[in-house]
């Protein structure tokens, strides 16, 4: 027996400081939610873990890109319906200045209202925007950023002037219902304008199917990279809560058998006496 130096004090000292630490640690995992509360826990967990935080964030922005597009499409598409209302106004028009019921005044009359009407359709077709922009300004070309990379897989591409179409696009801008024959030639044209302006909706709606269908696309992405980020960074808290119990168990073991270390030395002045 010595009493000049308590080695076994020493031990469960370092034990305790030990268990200090690891408390400290847990208690650090349980609070903050996550396991790798500092780069030095978890270097590589932790680069992988920001990389999949900055992909979840791209991700939430090209859901954002891609409901903006849903946005400008349903806008081009309104326009387009009004279009489609003229269009059977127009051919309304036409259809009453081909008749001989009407004389060449009320011809002349109906064909100003067939000319406000195009030049209406002019109008409406070169006005339309979105946040600011012409969607016919630049040629009508728009690319949309609806994925979180630089690949053709990651952009939606359409041109606005096939849907926007201009009066010579339609074919009716030398249109005029003045006449009885004019009236009567008008129809065809209206008719294949009218099923011009349907094609061109029908591909809109297509386009802001296929925006729906990647908003879902990302969603999954999305979901799937928070959970992988989480199985790495965030706290098992069954798992720590369990540690955290095995830790104060050790902690309080190596409480009472430094307790019993230190009163080693009582032990020596009871073997003098």
């Amino acid at each position: 027996m010595r009493i000049g130096t308590n080695v076994q004090s020493m031990i469960g000292q370092r034990a305790l400081t030990k268990s200090i630490q690891d408390a400290e640690v847990s208690s650090l995992k349980l609070s903050s939610g996550n396991r790798i509360y500092t780069a030095a826990v978890d270097p590589s967990g932790l680069a992988i873990t920001e990389k999949m935080r900055a992909k979840s964030a791209g991700l939430s922005q090209a859901k954002r890109n891609a409901n903006d597009t849903i946005s400008l499409l349903q806008i081009a598409e309104g326009s387009l319906s009004s279009v489609h209302q003229l269009g059977g106004r127009l051919k309304e028009l036409a259809l009453q200045s081909s008749t001989d019921t009407l004389s060449d005044s009320d011809r002349q009359i109906a064909n100003k209202e067939f000319q406000s009407l195009k030049t209406e359709i002019k109008r409406m077709q070169e006005s339309v925007s979105y946040n600011g922009r012409r969607l016919t300004d630049n040629g009508g070309a728009f690319s949309m950023q609806i994925g979180v990379n630089n690949t053709s897989n990651d952009k939606i591409n359409f041109d606005m002037k096939k849907a926007l179409r201009s009066l010579d696009q339609l074919g009716i801008s030398s249109t005029s219902i003045a006449t009885r024959n004019s009236s009567r030639l008008a129809l065809g044209t209206l008719d294949n304008m009218i099923e011009k302006v349907s094609a061109s909706r029908a591909d809109l709606g297509s386009t802001s199917t296929r925006m729906e269908s990647a908003i879902n696309n990302l969603m999954v992405s999305k979901e799937a990279t928070e959970s992988s980020k989480s199985q790495i960074r965030d706290t098992d808290f069954a798992s720590e809560a369990t540690n955290r119990a095995t830790i104060e168990i050790k902690k309080n073991a190596t409480m009472a058998l430094l307790t019993s270390a230190n009163h080693l030395p009582d032990q020596v002045m009871k073997l003098l006496s």
